[in-house]
C-alpha cells in the first residue's frame, strides 16, 4: 500500500468535497481489498491510468449520498432524466479531479488519464486489472460513506 499517494488521495478528497459541495468528511483507515469484496455500491466513476502507473482509480457512492453532492452544488430542480444525466457527468468529472490532482501531486510525469466513465447499478462490479493489489479509502460525512479504490502498478 503507497501511504504517500493514500496521504495525498485523502488530503484532496477532503479538501475537493469542501470547497465544491460544502461537506465536512473525514477519511478512515485504508486498506487493501480483493475485487470480490469492493463493497456494495450504486454510482462508481472509473478513470484508467497508463504511464509510469497502470491502473484504475474509482469512486464508489451510494445513490442518496450523490444526490446530496449534487444539490449542494446547487444543481437541482430539473426534470429526472437531466438530473441523472448531470448526477453521471459529476461523478466522473469528481473522480478525474482527484485522480488527476492526485497523480500530478504524486510526481509522477508520464501518465495518461482516460475519460471518465460511470457506472449506475445496485451491486454492480468493476473489472480490475489482473495481479493488482487494490487499495480502499473509506470516507464518512455523517451517516453516509463512499470510497476510493486505487489498483496501481
Amino acid at each position: 500500500m503507497n501511504t504517500t499517494l493514500n496521504g495525498y488521495i485523502i488530503e484532496r478528497t477532503i479538501q475537493l468535497f469542501k470547497n465544491l459541495f460544502q461537506m465536512d468528511i473525514q477519511a478512515e483507515t485504508p486498506s487493501l481489498i480483493s475485487p470480490e469484496s469492493a463493497g456494495s455500491w450504486e454510482i462508481s466513476g472509473i478513470i484508467s491510468v497508463t504511464g509510469t502507473l497502470n491502473g484504475l482509480v474509482s469512486m464508489r457512492y451510494k445513490k442518496e449520498l450523490a444526490d446530496i453532492m449534487l444539490k449542494n452544488a446547487l444543481i437541482y430542480n430539473m426534470d429526472s432524466e437531466f438530473q441523472y444525466n448531470i448526477l453521471a457527468d459529476m461523478i466522473g468529472e469528481v473522480t478525474n479531479i482527484i485522480a488527476g490532482n492526485v497523480l500530478t501531486d504524486d510526481g509522477i510525469e508520464e501518465l495518461l488519464l482516460s475519460i471518465p466513465i460511470t457506472i449506475h447499478g445496485e451491486d454492480h462490479e468493476i473489472s480490475w486489472p489482473r495481479d493488482t493489489r487494490i487499495t480502499a479509502i473509506p470516507f464518512r460525512s455523517g451517516e453516509h460513506s463512499f470510497v476510493i479504490q486505487t489498483g496501481l502498478k
